[in-house]
């Protein structure tokens, strides 16, 4: 665990127990925002294959409609994977690819190698964080 970066301490080191309980359920959420968009995504492709599949034909506004909601699923799960697992919520690292599960469906074992961050540090540490 590194103490020190170069541009001083360790931005946790300062953080309360109470902060850091916050951030890790505010981590959980997003993550799990970002799972559901991903598995939307999945399941709206699926449902326009099967509906080509069995050569359904569907309202042009409805499949607009399906088309559109890909679109948004998509770009909500590029967001949710940008704004969640960009960086540590404690030591403010970036995650790079070497961080395999840094991402959507794997962030249930991430563990940050400098500050120890898992995403369910709160349940972890109840009894320190409660005062």
């Amino acid at each position: 665990m590194k103490v020190f970066y170069p541009q001083g301490p360790r931005p946790d080191m300062e953080m309360s127990d109470g902060e850091k309980a916050r951030r890790a359920r505010k981590f959980r959420r997003g993550a799990i925002l970002a799972d559901i968009a991903d598995a939307l995504f999945f399941l709206l492709v699926a449902a326009l294959i099967l509906i080509y599949y069995f050569s359904v034909r569907l309202p042009d506004v409805l499949l607009f409609a399906l088309l559109a909601a890909i679109v948004l699923s998509m770009a909500g799960g590029l967001a949710g994977e940008l704004a969640v697992f960009r960086r540590c919520p404690f030591c403010g690292r970036l995650l790079l690819r070497r961080d395999w599960a840094a991402g959507a469906f794997r962030w249930r074992i991430f563990h940050c190698p400098d500050c120890d961050f898992t995403p369910y540090w709160d349940k972890e540490h109840h009894e320190e964080a409660e005062p």
